[in-house]
């Protein structure tokens, strides 16, 4: 072996610390990467494989009650390869602790689900009175347990709880995957004991893959024509995407926010890289000043490092690839549970792997070459003689000048002070690393805050606090006075619901809108403009469109006229405004209430009332109490009740997968953080390095082990200390752009920036724990130089 391999092995060794300290620093930012890709490559395949394997349907239609031979005149269609029944029932069950929760049941077809199958995880399928309960929600009740329903009529059974199911169709229809209530599912056989029909009330459908958009089109027009001229009216039609998981959308939301993460890492893991190279190079100066005294040119200590750097690299690369995919795994069982997917095991991305290898070879080199080449053109006087630090590294500038005037502070911390910035570029560096990381960590925080108040936002279309639903229109002023019979309410205001088709140019129906009606005066809503007005007293055909039809129709403007199929009659609308809902992915109309009721044929009638508590009621928490008293009166009454919810509910459970988001951005900004401690035990390592002289000096002259540990660990916390409050700056603009793009991903707005002090408090006191940690194995090494070992150093 020739001597310049055997001296780079001789350094690995020599240095072993240091040389863990770089590879490490490398590990973390490879990774990083690695996590990233993999675990956002791996998680879309996972929903796309999964939801694709329950046969989702691709066409579904909501109609009057029908049967088998209906479904059976759909599959003699061209181009339809599957259709089936599905009935959906609104109940309630009784949690163990004796509170009624929300139940919606999907009546399983006598030979089985072939569409939208469900995954059985726990017990067995269902037979004659027995109950399937969905995971998504967390319920008290176990396999075997006796649950007992309601049905919208008040009618109580109890029902064995045969097994519990995954769905990944939750989400797919209606409300959203987070906020939806608990699922059932039932067989055919349960429907008579339930005093419920044997009748279906959903189609749906699977075509052939190969159909063209215009044959697909066509399709559906086959479809409804062959529903109307059975006498049954289509109240919806709806086409979707059959390999998108519902929960998709959240996981493609972040995918620019986890490309700027993995830049953050991978630029992050370059700066420390660098450091740790300078640091290293700087202890190498006099080796490099007796190799170019005894003939070795610049070419050949340049050519000898990098190999050295290569090593560091190959072998960060070795260790962060597998890591990295049992991490991605790790990840994805995590957001599997809370997004309503089977996880895969471990994987290799070969996306993933690919970006990892071209930065382990590139980045140490890049990071290193500088400090190599500094250190290559280092003469041989220079070399020899350098042993540390200088009389002139510190108090030539204008700021050490003004560092050297502070008098109010005890002479060690005043070394401790002065020597912080003694070398300014490591200083530099170190910072950089440790304030992004604190600047990402509080922009989680502060994120998190501005999804809460675009939900608080949107939850001014519901200022009421209780949401009563029946099954069936009901008239208004006999409904309104028995709510305002219940002690605690002091306020109602009905609502009016129905599923109309949105028409094209060729008037045949293009899109399904959910149209609710509310009173022009209402004071229950505080709607987002985006431009126009809203509803105002004396409107008959005016309506307000939300931001899914900005998108998919920009064209379409204030005073603009729509043409809406209500009930087989088109009606034309004048669009009056257009508002900011939650989300471009679905199309919502408000509508005058009265006028609603006269196009549908139900005046003076409504399905939802919205009921205001008193302030005592809000003040005492007792908003789920009077929740239950109003559906216990309306039920007792013979009201066909479909469900009892308070606003409070609604919001909190809109939170849940925007906490899941959360969460993910901490896990990433944790690792941020991770290479900023790196970062500064690094910086920590080389300055005690460079002081070693100085330390024995002091040691010379009485200085004890703890004074010595103390100036370490004071300068380790003054570093901690400055970058905090760099990250602080850091957070505003990071918190806008982070901000911005989920909200815009999710909700098709820009995010605007909530501040919060949450963020910025943990992350204090998370920086000053990392500062002495960082701080605890350099100064302990500090502590233990002795006089004798100080005399020999070179």
């Amino acid at each position: 072996m020739k001597p310049r391999w055997r001296k780079i092995f001789a350094d690995l060794w020599g240095n072993l610390a240091r040389f863990v300290l770089v590879t490490l620093s490398l590990v973390v930012g490879l990774f990083a990467v690695g996590m990233i890709v993999g675990g956002y490559v791996t998680t879309l395949e996972d929903m796309q494989t999964g939801f694709r394997a329950i046969n989702p349907a691709e066409i579904r239609v909501i109609t009057d009650p029908f049967d088998e031979n209906l479904v059976e005149r759909i599959r003699r269609l061209d181009g339809v390869t599957q259709a089936e029944g599905e009935r959906l029932l609104q109940l309630q069950f009784q949690s163990a602790g004796g509170e009624w929760k929300n139940l919606v049941i999907r009546v399983l077809p006598d030979n089985g689900r072939d569409i939208n199958q469900v995954e059985l995880l726990e017990g067995c399928m269902p037979e004659d009175r027995e109950l399937l309960i969905d995971i998504h929600q967390q319920i008290e009740h176990s396999v075997g347990d006796m649950v007992t329903i309601q049905t919208p009529a008040g009618l109580e059974r109890e029902m064995h709880l045969a097994g519990k199911v995954r769905d990944q169709t939750i989400g797919v229809f209606g409300t959203s995957y987070f906020v939806a209530p608990t699922h059932g599912y039932i067989t055919f056989d349960t429907l008579p004991w339930l005093q419920q029909d044997r009748q279906y009330s959903v189609l749906l459908v699977r075509v052939e893959p190969e159909l063209t958009d215009a044959a697909f089109s066509n399709l559906k027009d086959d479809v409804t024509r062959t529903i109307e001229h059975s006498g049954r009216a289509v109240a919806s039609i709806t086409d979707m995407t059959p390999t998108a998981h519902p929960n998709s959308g959240y996981v493609s939301a972040v995918s620019g926010l986890l490309a700027l993460l993995g830049f953050l890492s991978v630029s992050l893991s370059g700066f420390l890289v660098f450091n740790a190279m300078a640091a290293l190079f700087a202890q190498q100066n006099q080796y490099i000043g007796i190799m170019k005294a005894i003939g070795a040119q610049k070419k050949d200590i340049i050519r000898m490092y990098m190999a050295f750097i290569f090593v560091f690299g190959l072998l960060a690369m070795v260790i962060a690839i597998p890591a990295s995919a049992h991490a991605s795994a790790e990840l994805g069982q995590f957001l599997a549970i809370r997004m309503n997917y089977n996880a895969g095991g471990v994987r290799y991305v070969p996306l993933a792997i690919v970006i990892q290898v071209i930065i382990a070879l590139i980045l140490p080199q890049a990071a290193g070459f500088i400090p190599i080449l500094k250190a290559s053109k280092v003469s041989v006087q220079e070399a020899i003689t350098t042993t540390g630090i200088k009389a002139g590294d510190f108090g030539r500038t204008w700021f050490d000048r003004q560092v050297e005037k502070v008098k109010s502070i005890g002479r060690p911390l005043m070394i401790s002070l002065r020597n912080t910035f003694r070398r300014k570029g490591r200083l530099i560096l170190t910072l950089i690393t440790l304030s992004l990381g604190g600047a990402v960590f509080i922009a989680t925080f502060n994120v998190r805050a501005s999804l809460a108040d675009y939900i608080d936002q949107v939850a001014n279309y519901m200022l009421a606090d209780i949401n009563i639903e029946f099954d069936r229109h009901y008239r208004i002023s006999r409904v309104n006075q028995l709510i305002l019979s219940v002690d605690g309410v002091v306020g109602v205001e009905p609502r009016g619901a129905t599923s109309v088709q949105l028409l094209d140019d060729d008037g045949r129906p293009a899109e399904s809108v959910e149209m609710l009606g509310a009173p022009p005066d209402s004071d229950l809503i505080e709607p987002i403009l985006l431009r126009g007005r809203w509803i105002i007293p004396g409107d008959t055909n005016a309506i307000v469109l939300n931001e899914g039809f900005v998108v998919r129709y920009p064209e379409l403007d204030v005073g603009d006229t729509i043409t809406l199929r209500v009930n087989r009659r088109d009606i034309d609308w004048t669009v009056v405004g257009f508002f900011q809902f939650i989300g471009s992915d679905y199309f919502l109309a408000y509508v005058p209430l009265e006028h609603l009721n006269e196009v549908t044929g139900n005046l003076n009638r409504a399905t939802n009332f919205q009921a205001i508590a008193s302030p005592e009621i809000m003040a005492q928490g007792m908003e789920d109490d009077l929740a239950q008293r109003l559906d216990d009166v309306f039920r007792q009454r013979g009201f066909s009740v479909r469900n009892t919810t308070t606003s409070a509910s609604i919001r909190d459970d809109a939170t849940l997968g925007l906490d899941t988001l959360t969460i993910f951005l901490l896990i990433m900004s944790g690792l941020i953080a991770l290479v900023g401690s790196i970062s500064l035990t690094g910086t920590m390592s080389m300055n005690v390095l460079e002081r070693t002289r100085e330390i024995g000096l002091m040691r010379a002259i009485g200085a004890t082990d703890q004074q010595v540990m103390q100036l370490v660990l004071v300068e380790g916390v003054i570093i901690g200390l400055i970058s905090w409050v760099l990250g602080v700056v850091l957070a505003f603009p990071i918190s806008t752009l982070m901000s911005s793009i989920i909200n815009y991903s999710i909700f098709g707005v820009p995010g605007e920036f909530v501040f919060t002090v949450t963020g910025y408090a943990i992350w204090l006191g998370i920086v000053f724990l990392l500062s002495v940690i960082a701080s605890l194995i350099p100064a302990n090494n500090a502590a233990r130089l002795t006089i004798r070992e100080v005399l020999a150093y070179e």
